[in-house]
Parts: C-alpha cells; structure tokens; sequence
C-alpha cells in the first residue's frame, strides 16, 4: 500500500542545517565554483561538483591506489573495494531528507496560504509547523 500524502509529507529527523562544519566556507567557494561552471557548459552542478572533488582525490590522493593483498609494507593505496567502502560510509554517514512538500499536498490552497474549505488546521494533510 502506497503511502498517504500526509505520510509522504511527514517531516524526517532533524538535521541541523544551521549547524557551521570547519571548511564551510572553502566548500562554499567551490560549490559556487563548480555551479558557475557548470551553468556554462549547460550541465546539472551537482555532477560537476562531485566529479571536480573525485578528479582532485584522483589526480591528489591514494584514494583510487590499489594496493597488492601481500603488500606489505605500502602505506600507499586501498586493497581492492575498501576505498569505494570509505566513499558510500561517507554519503551514509548523513540521513537522506525529504523535500518539503508542496502547497497542494499540504491541505493549503495554492497561492494563499488558506486552507481549503472543510479542512481544518491539524487535520491529516495539514502542513507541519515550522
């Protein structure tokens, strides 16, 4: 059974989105970076952001280094699978979010703010406070 639109439109865990990360502002730039570029060239900017931050682990880092099973002794590289492990813990590491729902799947009549006729405010489709 698919899920209602009050479901779909429930809230997922808190992310602190306010929260300010060490290289925020370095990450900033080159997002910024990336997206300019890619709006150039007429691509999608979070490709082109990603590929620019794997071509520089690739071109900077051991990170696409694979390293022998018997290799011991090299500090340099990744046995065969781990660093592809390393990428996915990462992504993983932070909860998917949903989008924020649209007016029509909230209860609230587009382009008012008003709720329609008969509903009323904390009823099953009513949008989450903020």
């Amino acid at each position: 059974m698919p899920p209602t639109a009050s479901q779909q439109c429930r809230p997922g865990p808190s992310h602190p989105r306010n929260a300010v990360g060490p290289y925020d502002d370095l990450l900033s730039l080159f997002t910024q970076k990336c997206a300019s570029d890619a709006a150039r060239n007429s691509q999608p900017p979070l490709p082109s952001l990603l590929r620019e931050f794997f071509s520089f682990l690739q071109r900077r880092t051991d990170l696409y280094y694979v390293r022998d099973e018997g290799g011991e002794g090299h500090r340099m590289g990744f046995p065969l699978g781990d660093a592809e492990k390393i990428v996915l813990a990462s992504f993983r590491e932070f909860p998917l979010r949903r989008v924020p729902c649209s007016p029509s799947r909230t209860g609230t009549a587009p382009g008012t703010g008003a709720r329609p006729e008969g509903r009323a405010e904390g009823t099953q489709g009513a949008a989450p406070a903020p």
